[in-house]
């Protein structure tokens, strides 16, 4: 049995789904979810092998669901919504399938089909590639999960294994790796400027050199981050446009 979780912000919706499902005896609802924020959480705690994702969702839509993920022992998803502009972002998310609403009872059959077929929680398999930057990033906190606009990210680092992001609102635990988050912020705007450092450029107040030849950034808010050698070109060229 292929267990699955329902995600769509509509009521009605989730209940249609879960109707024509039961044409389909490989797969097992294990539970819901009504928004992106719920969806991570319910994904996290349920581990499906199938996640049913609609996209345009009020907090997180589907395509940041699955970028919030990570790549490590993700499920299948199935995108389902009702306009076809995210065709492209979802299947280069490497989704199973991309279903438009009102969802025909013969598509999603043939998109159960394709997600039975396919090795689950295949970790690195899946890793997203780039597309839009990141619009929002989410963090842990102690009663769920935090939604921070990237306009609110200063800055983000590696300690212990974790990556935390600095925000306007104070530092935030999450589940990102940095390569992943250098990939998916706004190039623009972002730069990777040490092996453990991401820096906001909107947030940072000027670069100082140190006595050994190296450089450091330093954040409105005083905090000091090292620039290592083999960043530094990149940080100059960011600068200069």
């Amino acid at each position: 049995m292929l267990t699955t979780l329902i995600v769509d912000d509509e009521r009605n919706a989730r209940a249609r789904l879960a109707r024509l499902l039961q044409s389909a005896p490989a797969v097992q609802i294990v539970g819901e979810a009504a928004s992106g924020a719920e969806a991570i959480a319910r994904i996290r705690s349920l581990n499906p092998e199938l996640v049913l994702l609609d996209i345009e969702m009020p907090d997180l839509n589907g395509i940041e669901v699955v970028r919030a993920l990570g790549t490590v022992g993700v499920p299948s998803f199935i995108f389902i919504t009702a306009h076809e502009e995210y065709a492209v972002d979802a299947f280069d998310l490497r989704a199973v399938d991309y279903l438009l609403k009102p969802v025909r009872i013969d598509r999603l059959q043939e998109a159960i089909r394709r997600a039975t077929e396919l090795p689950h929680a295949s970790g690195p398999a899946r890793e997203p590639r780039r597309a839009m930057p990141f619009r929002r990033v989410v963090a842990r906190v102690k009663d769920g999960i935090r939604i921070i606009p990237v306009t609110r990210l200063t800055s983000a680092s590696v300690e212990d294994k974790t990556v935390y992001v600095e925000t306007l609102d104070g530092r935030f635990r999450t589940d990102y790796d940095l390569t992943q988050l250098e990939q998916s912020l706004d190039p623009a705007s972002f730069v990777r400027v040490h092996r453990q450092h991401i820096v906001g450029l909107a947030h940072a107040r000027e670069i100082q050199p140190l006595i050994n030849g190296a450089w450091q950034v330093v954040m409105n808010d005083g905090r000091e981050i090292p620039v290592s050698r083999s960043f530094a070109p990149a940080l100059k060229g960011r600068l200069e446009r």
